[in-house]
């Protein structure tokens, strides 16, 4: 464990050692009945939620800035999430739930153990109650060959449907994947940045330009 991390509380210990493991993916803590988010998570689903930030006693010497959903409204704040873009993380409370945390007032046995049980991405997204009535959820690929041409393959999470096209030139390539309004959009990692730069823009511009929008995979 880093020297900066032991500084840190027990429960923040374990909070940072789970989200050293999903660094890009928003993470929702339990914490009785809320899911908490802390630091630069905190601060950016505060903006995106518009919920409140707070702080709250010390961490390494410093306040640990968080801000909280109520555990009974989590989908409803989930959909907001994906609606935007973001993967998140639900990292749920698997030990005894009947003690409290050292934060809570609880003895100062340790945190209750806890694990991410749950990751949704926006490309990914198979749970009903997140799922748009309106709009399909759709990963696309995307393979650039010799002389201008290209291949995509597109599949429908919501629908269960995959789709291929072959043997195109690259700016009907870039038509065909703007028709479909990808999710997550896969590129070899040495295309064509005549192929990149649009995938790229053709997905966060479907969702607005907030930070760490990144939806092309290498």
């Amino acid at each position: 464990m880093p020297d900066t991390e032991k500084q840190h509380t027990p429960m923040m210990q374990q909070y940072l050692g789970l989200k050293a493991g999903y660094p890009d993916t928003l993470m929702l803590y339990r914490m009785g009945d809320f899911y908490e988010l802390f630091y630069a998570d905190a601060e950016k689903a505060a903006r995106l939620l518009n919920i409140t930030l707070t702080q709250r006693g010390q961490s390494a010497g410093a306040p640990v800035v968080m801000a909280g959903v109520p555990f009974h409204a989590l989908e409803s704040y989930l959909a907001k999430l994906v609606k935007l873009g973001e993967s998140v993380a639900i990292c749920e409370q698997v030990g005894d739930v009947t003690g409290k945390d050292p934060l809570e007032g609880g003895t100062p046995k340790g945190p209750l153990e806890r694990k991410v049980v749950r990751v949704i991405t926006p490309g990914t997204l198979t749970d009903e109650e997140l799922l748009s009535d309106k709009l399909e959820s759709v990963l696309m690929a995307v393979h650039q060959g010799p002389r201008n041409q290209c291949a995509l393959a597109w599949l429908s999470v919501t629908q269960g449907e995959l789709q291929l096209a072959q043997s195109m030139h690259t700016r009907r390539g870039r038509r065909v994947a703007g028709a479909h309004h990808p999710e997550r959009v896969a590129v070899q990692r040495h295309a064509d940045t005549r192929l990149r730069d649009p995938a790229q823009r053709l997905v966060r511009g479907e969702r607005g330009d907030h930070d760490d929008a990144c939806p092309v995979a290498v």
